[in-house]
């Protein structure tokens, strides 16, 4: 259908060792020849605590040059904090909201080394863990993340009660772009995060296979309706050790659009071509 668009973007956000950032710079590097592959565009939501390593930066911009304008950045904040409560992450990490100076900072940060670091000026946010309904009824959250140059964000992540998997429709509407009081756009995702699947085992799907499997029958539903897709994806999940080494799941997205003549969007191509359609 000519509706049907798949929006594929990554969270790149593993820090915390030399051996979690090889991970992730193994995931980008097969995630960057798949999409040169299907030639595809796609985006990188990257937290800015990666680019305090040098060597891993140097790597990064290897790896983005051969991508080109396939590739668009955008920022995951600074260092992964939570910036809005969800009830089921708080119980299970014993984690709470930062306040509202501090989410100021975690994007200005971000917004800062991004373009020191990558010479690029961000637009856009990938909120850490999301939430049902995104950032609605958050208004001076959302007024931060526009003071700060941002266009988009995409919180609207998971489910009812905070819960994945992100459903297709929900109270009998599409998930799909919308806008907040404030006029930042809304790039809801949808289905269980691979991570769900493949790291914490809380999905009814095991494996690699079973995985794949779930995501193209994702994208025949929302096909045969018309929808933009956007799966939430992790590029550590598909390094060299990890738990889908072949990238077979990022290929089953791409090979089903390519498959179907459904175009393949970054988050930044989405949202302008939204903004251009309700001007």
């Amino acid at each position: 259908m000519s509706n049907s668009i798949l929006v594929m973007g990554y969270d790149v956000e593993r820090y915390m060792s030399p051996e979690d950032r090889m991970a992730s710079l193994q995931g980008v590097k097969k995630i960057i020849a798949l999409h040169r592959k299907y030639h595809a565009p796609f985006t990188f939501f990257i937290l800015g605590k990666l680019l305090e390593y040098d060597d891993y930066v140097a790597e990064l911009k290897k790896e983005l040059a051969l991508a080109g304008n396939l590739a668009d950045i955008q920022q995951h904040t600074y260092s992964h904090p939570l910036i809005k409560n969800n009830e089921r992450y708080m119980r299970e990490k014993n984690r709470k909201p930062i306040s509202l100076s501090e989410i100021d900072t975690e994007i200005q940060k971000a917004n800062q080394i991004i373009e020191h670091k990558l010479g690029v000026k961000v637009f856009g946010l990938k909120t850490p863990i999301g939430f049902f309904k995104g950032l609605q009824g958050e208004p001076a959250v959302l007024d931060i993340l526009k003071k700060n140059g941002l266009r988009f964000v995409s919180s609207d992540l998971v489910g009812k009660g905070d819960h994945p998997p992100a459903l297709l429709e929900e109270e009998g509407k599409p998930r799909e772009h919308y806008l907040h009081e404030n006029g930042l756009s809304e790039v809801p995702t949808h289905g269980w995060h691979d991570t769900h699947i493949l790291l914490k085992n809380i999905s009814p799907y095991n494996g690699v296979k079973e995985a794949c499997a779930y995501y193209r029958e994702e994208l025949v539903k929302a096909h045969g309706k018309g929808m933009m897709y956007a799966p939430n994806l992790h590029p550590f999940i598909y390094s060299d050790k990890d738990h889908d080494p072949t990238a077979s799941i990022v290929e089953t997205f791409l090979s089903f659009a390519k498959e179907h003549k459904i175009p393949v969007m970054s988050y930044a191509g989405y949202v302008e071509q939204v903004q251009r359609k309700t001007t």
